[in-house]
């Protein structure tokens, strides 16, 4: 049923269940309201409702003023409430006065100065010329703008009380409650008291589902209230080591806290010399632990939304920049030890290596010093000597060696030490050659080790660039995802929301008090799904040393069934070529296919080397060029013979089905989109065989019922028409289906006597 206003010629609608829901709220006010006029400070004080006056709501202000009034109107302890009921009328002529004006109204600086001063004019006005305690009503005045600010603050965030409390807005809150509970100690049966009762309750709550910090906030603020009320100043002690009790024996459950609790309670009271009132209060932590052990879950679960402190939510702050600027710094300085070394070998290569004239010189100083022909040779006919020693070194070069009888007949029949002169030549001539070769692998291995410096630097760029643009903190995400998953009774003690460089959000939570919570993971995810406005796929739960961590990151919107079919060229145990594939946890699906140089054990090594280690260094973070960078600089340094493997990378965005290719020698790759057919190819080279290597790129969309299939080589020996054709007409079966036929029809292709190894990579989008 609806009741419906007029106003304004507007009908307004307004549900009967807003307007009990405002009674209540009303009468709650005016029932705390009186209960902190009842509360005692210094066993004759009640100055907590005018606080209340001073902090609460213009909406429920009629509400606390009717509520305080009643309860300063009846007769209280101690001194007479006229002039509590004179500062409360002046707190709300003020209150009234300054309506207007919201940032003073909602400040607790200004409520607590407004209460205090009231206070002060209206207990001067009441106990002027007679003999009053000074400093108590000084301590009263104190109290009062405390209570007055605490009240404030408290009311400022009561709003939001379900969605997490800091440690600062959870103490406020205890204290409110302690204080609405003094009002209750003078209610009591037998000597036992109802407000006793409750704070037993109260603590027991605290620690149970907000663990320590609530615990002992609510012990302590209990401890403060029963002094203050002029009850047994050893209760204070009882209740603050009871509240520690219980906040560190939480974790072990329910039963085991009620139980320590109780024990403590009851060890202390009889230790503490026991008195009259002993009993009383062990009856009132007795009820208050049976009030705590039948709590139904349902108000368990709301109680820990309240007690339990906000979690810690990763913010951005300055560590990204300072990370970022010093990435850069060690990138930068890498390179410049590149260069520098670049450098200093090119100045010592001019310094060091002998030319060819050496070989000569050696020679004419070894076998031709003393000689009465040397100057004719050497001088008179130069050009002539020398073409004779181009063509000894040819015969050295193939025969490792140069004997008298093959020397030119025209150097032969002139020369006066023919044996003398090989030996000189030969010997020269190899020392030549043995470090000029030296020398190339030297530079080789400086080239190879200066492509791994500036790969190294390159990653640290690309990490640096991750820093700077990548991963940011949706803080706004993560509060809704933890006020969210606390309607489903999950607490989280730590909650973060990056969203990576792509806009993917990731959740990640540590749960507060897990073990008794049960964990539906169709629950997380709907919960958190339509919370964030993001599709999520299920989450990931672990539970390590005792925690509890949830895990969940958004649904990608394609999935990719992978086929792979292999054939060992003439049946061989090993396959000279080598595959992986993986998602790299940012949304991509990532293809690697590499083909060795030849077949056998050599060429499986080959292409398992770039294959495995293209996917180590792409899964660590480096980009497809710079990892390219690195594998090259490790094959050409791997060993003296020559080794190479052509690459082959499909890149598959499992969000928006951008599609990159990057190819290095490899096979043309066949792609079917809407049902057509096309392939990408490559012009570049293997890697490992020149120093400077770069792939070939290409981009493409794909979609639901796309089909990507990278081959080898060995695969496409006839073209790739055929394998268009079957691509095209595949239907109805899943993408090893695919693979499986297509490497089968290679193979029977295969008529000449040469065979080659044959791997096909499937890909189905979904």
């Amino acid at each position: 049923m609806k009741d419906v206003s007029v106003l304004s010629s507007k009908k307004i609608s307004i549900k009967n269940s807003d307007v009990y829901r405002a009674i209540i709220y009303h009468l709650a006010c005016a029932v705390i309201g009186f209960l902190l006029c009842r509360a005692v400070f210094f066993e004759k004080y009640m100055p907590f409702g005018i606080a209340f006056i001073g902090a609460a709501s213009p909406t429920y202000l009629p509400s606390a003023a009717i509520g305080v009034f009643i309860g300063y109107f009846i007769p209280g302890i101690g001194f007479s409430g006229f002039r509590y009921v004179a500062a409360t009328l002046a707190v709300l002529a003020v209150r009234f006065i300054i309506s207007f004006n919201k940032k003073l109204t909602t400040s607790p600086l200004f409520s607590g100065i407004i209460c205090s001063a009231a206070l002060s004019i209206t207990s001067a006005v009441a106990y002027g010329g007679m003999d009053a305690d000074i400093l108590y009503l000084a301590l009263e005045v104190i109290a009062l703008g405390g209570a007055a600010m605490v009240f404030n603050r408290t009311v400022s965030f009561i709003a939001h009380i379900y969605t997490g409390l800091s440690p600062e807005e959870l103490g406020c809150l205890m204290i409110v409650i302690n204080i609405v509970l003094g009002g209750m100690y003078r209610i009591s049966l037998f000597g036992v008291s109802l407000g006793g009762i409750l704070a037993a309750a109260l603590i027991l709550s605290a620690s149970k589902y907000g663990g320590i910090i609530a615990g002992v906030s609510s012990g302590v603020t209990a401890a403060l209230m029963t002094l203050f009320a002029g009850r047994d100043a050893r209760l204070c002690l009882i209740y603050a080591v009871c509240a520690l009790t219980a906040g560190l024996v939480t974790s072990l459950g329910k039963y085991i806290e009620l139980c320590s609790f109780f024990i403590c309670a009851v060890s202390l009271s009889l230790l503490l010399e026991p008195t009259s009132k002993t009993a009383a209060f062990i009856a009132e932590m007795l009820i208050g632990c049976i009030i705590f052990a039948i709590l139904p879950k349902s108000v368990g679960i709301r109680l820990s939304k309240i007690f339990t402190c906000f979690p810690q939510i990763s913010v951005n702050n300055d560590l990204n920049r300072a990370v970022t600027m010093r990435l850069k710094e060690a990138a930068a300085g890498i390179k410049d030890v590149k260069i520098t070394v670049d450098e200093v070998a090119s100045r010592l290569e001019g310094l060091n290596t002998p030319g060819f004239s050496s070989v000569l010189t050696d020679t004419e100083s070894e076998a031709c010093v003393g000689c009465k022909w040397q100057s004719n040779c050497w001088q008179a006919k130069r050009e002539n000597t020398l073409e004779n020693i181009f063509i000894m070194i040819k015969t050295i070069k193939a025969n490792g060696t140069l004997s008298p009888s093959a020397l030119p007949e025209e150097f032969k029949g002139k020369c006066l030490r023919r044996e003398k002169f090989c030996e000189a030549l030969t010997k020269s001539y190899l020392s030549f050659a043995s470090f000029t070769e030296a020398n190339g692998r030297i530079q080789q291995i400086r080239q190879a080790i200066g492509d791994q410096f500036e790969g190294i630097a390159s990653m640290l760029d690309e990490l640096a660039l991750d820093f700077s643009n990548g991963v940011t903190f949706d803080n706004a995400a993560a509060l809704t995802a933890v006020t969210a998953l606390k309607n489903i009774g999950i607490v989280a003690d730590e909650c973060s929301a990056p969203v990576d460089k792509y806009g993917r959000m990731k959740i990640n939570l540590k749960l507060f008090k897990a073990n008794e919570t049960v964990l539906n993971k169709r629950d997380i995810m709907r919960v958190l799904s339509l919370a964030c406005e993001r599709n999520f796929s299920p989450p990931v739960i672990k539970k390590t040393a005792g925690e509890t961590f949830i895990s969940i990151s958004e649904r990608a919107r394609l999935h990719i069934d992978i086929g792979v079919c292999q054939k060992s060229a003439a049946a061989g145990d090993l396959c000279g070529d080598a595959y992986s594939y993986f998602s790299d946890g940012s949304g991509h699906f990532i293809m690697i296919l590499s083909d060795g140089m030849g077949t056998g054990s050599r060429a499986a090594v080959d292409s398992a080397m770039a294959s495995n280690l293209m996917s180590r260094l792409i899964k660590s973070g480096f980009g497809f060029d710079c990892a390219l960078s690195i594998l090259n600089s490790s094959m050409l340094f791997k060993s003296t013979d020559e080794s190479l493997a052509t690459v082959d990378i499909a890149s598959i965005d499992l969000f928006s089905g951008e599609t990159e290719f990057y190819k290095a020698g490899a096979a043309p790759s066949i792609v079917r989109r809407s049902g057509r057919t096309g392939k990408a190819a490559s012009t570049s080279l293997p890697i490992g065989i020149l120093s400077d290597v770069a792939f070939d790129k290409a981009e493409i969309k794909l979609s639901s019922g796309d089909i990507l299939v990278l081959i080898s080589d060995g695969a496409s020996f006839d073209g790739t028409e055929w394998l268009r054709d079957e691509t095209e007409r595949f239907s109805n079966g899943t993408a090893q289906d695919l693979a499986d036929r297509l490497c089968e029809l290679a193979a029977s292709r295969r008529l000449d006597s040469h065979t080659d190894d044959i791997t096909v990579m499937t890909a189905v989008i979904s």
